[in-house]
Order: structure tokens, then C-alpha cells, then sequence
């Protein structure tokens, strides 16, 4: 057949069933079809996108993989990148915290399917004791790393190890640098004296997940930033604000205060 395969039909007129004219329509209808959220199981209430699967090896569902890049660039069709992006995924690599999906399907090495990129999904965590969040693990298409940066764990059960978890994906990426609030209960050192330096150390929580960060940790020791008066009584800290540097734990502030009428 020649001319425009895609020309309208006329009443009446021969139904064109060609390879030419009929895969176009399939692909259509497949882009469409991958745009649909799925109506059940974990990823009622997600955020979803079509992703193609550049990882070399074939994806379960509930796969950790990282984005990078797109399938169709603006340059080379405007019409289709602004109608569905369609991005590549990969194996989780160190410097895409915030670029992680989870399949919702599962994905043929080099074939199209719906990941999650944003809402609640439930995943494999290999777990430690005190473990507030899950981030990925370079080249690991099967499981999370928990930690406290990353992803928020919403659920976890008490045993450590790889574990089904209940994540937050994107939802307060406790990211390295980024700063948060935490809770500071003194357990030991001193208040100070005119001729001496304060020594307060404290148990720091997080604020909001009230998970264990630290520990016996005075905040005025590197490497944390917080700075006492050479001398004089303080009073103890309640509150402060902290970052991490990696997967070490940095105070900035804290709340502690010159007690005047100690001095």
C-alpha cells in the first residue's frame, strides 16, 4: 500500500490492515495504557510514570532502580515529551538519592512499564538496629539499605536484616546536608564553673520520627559546630538543629543558654 498510512477511512471504503498502518496504533495504544495508574495493590495513591528499562537485567515489582535520563528528548519530538515522558532507569547509583523509583510491574530488561516516583510503596530494606530511613544500594535492583538518611520508613517490623518495609518514596528526604530538627536529653558532663568549660553531653532524637541518632554526644566536640563560652555554668539543651555529613551526625545549634545566676 503507499500514500499516508494513517489517511482517515471513507464509508464503505477497504479497511487498510497493514503492518505500516496497524503498529503505529498499537504503540498509541500502549503509551496510553502505560499512563494509567493501576488501579490496586501498593501503588493506589502514588504518583506514576513510564519508564523504560535500561538496567540489563529483567525487574521484578517493587524493584529500587534510579532515573537517569530520558527515551525522548525535546530536540527530537516536542509533541511526544510534552504528551508522555517516558525516563530511563538504571541501577541505583550513589549520587541518585532523590532521582529513586520502584517498579510497580514487573519490567523486561529493555522494555517499557509504570514505576512510582513519588506516594507510599511497600519494599525489601536490609535493616540495623535504630534504622529511620532506606536510601539505595549502588548496583542492588533487589533492596534498600536502611540508615538514618534517605527515604522515611513509615513501617518496619522489630527483627533486623531484609525486611518488607512501608517507605515514604520522596516524602522528607533526610538527605546528606540537609537539616532537621532534633530533641536533646542530657545524660552526662557538667554545667561549667567561673574558671571551667561547660562539658553537657545529651541522648539526640529525631524530632519527628523520635528515632536514636546519638548517644553521649556534646554537641561543642567535633565534629560538631555548636560553640560554649570558655567558662561559666549552662544550662542543659532541649532542642537543636542537625544535618549529616554522609552518615555522620553533625549539631549545629542547640538551645543550651548561659545560666546567669549560676555565674
Amino acid at each position: 500500500m503507499t500514500g499516508d498510512p494513517l489517511k482517515p477511512l471513507r464509508p464503505g471504503g477497504e479497511f487498510p490492515l497493514s503492518a505500516r498502518t496497524w503498529n503505529p496504533v498499537l504503540e498509541l495504544v500502549r503509551t496510553r495504557t502505560l499512563a494509567i495508574p493501576s488501579g490496586g495493590g501498593q501503588d493506589r495513591g502514588a504518583f506514576q510514570i513510564v519508564v523504560r528499562n535500561d538496567s540489563g537485567t529483567d525487574l521484578a515489582r517493587q524493584a529500587p532502580v534510579t532515573l537517569n535520563g530520558s527515551v525522548v528528548l525535546a530536540d527530537d519530538g516536542l509533541l511526544q515529551f510534552r504528551e508522555q515522558p517516558v525516563l530511563i532507569a538504571e541501577k541505583p547509583a550513589e549520587d541518585h538519592l532523590d532521582k529513586l523509583v520502584v517498579t510497580s510491574e514487573p519490567i523486561a530488561d529493555g522494555a517499557f512499564g509504570r514505576a512510582t516516583v513519588s506516594g507510599v510503596v511497600v519494599i525489601q530494606v536490609d535493616l540495623g538496629t535504630g534504622n529511620t530511613h532506606a536510601k539505595p544500594i549502588i548496583d542492588d535492583v533487589t533492596k534498600l539499605q536502611g540508615g538514618t538518611t534517605g527515604h522515611l520508613i513509615l513501617y518496619r517490623p522489630g527483627a533486623n536484616g531484609v525486611q518488607w518495609c512501608v517507605i515514604a518514596l520522596g516524602n522528607r528526604l533526610n538527605a546528606s546536608g540537609a537539616v532537621f530538627a532534633v530533641t536533646m536529653s542530657q545524660t552526662g558532663g557538667s554545667d561549667g564553673t567561673p574558671s571551667a568549660t561547660a562539658s553537657w553531653s545529651y541522648t539526640v532524637t529525631d524530632a519527628i520520627t523520635g528515632a536514636t541518632l546519638g548517644t553521649v554526644v556534646n554537641p561543642a566536640s567535633s565534629p560538631h559546630k555548636w560553640r560554649r563560652p570558655d567558662v561559666g555554668k549552662m544550662l542543659v539543651a532541649t532542642f537543636g538543629h542537625a544535618h549529616f555529613n554522609g552518615d555522620e551526625l553533625v549539631i549545629g545549634w542547640c538551645n543550651e543558654t548561659i545560666n546567669a545566676s549560676g555565674c
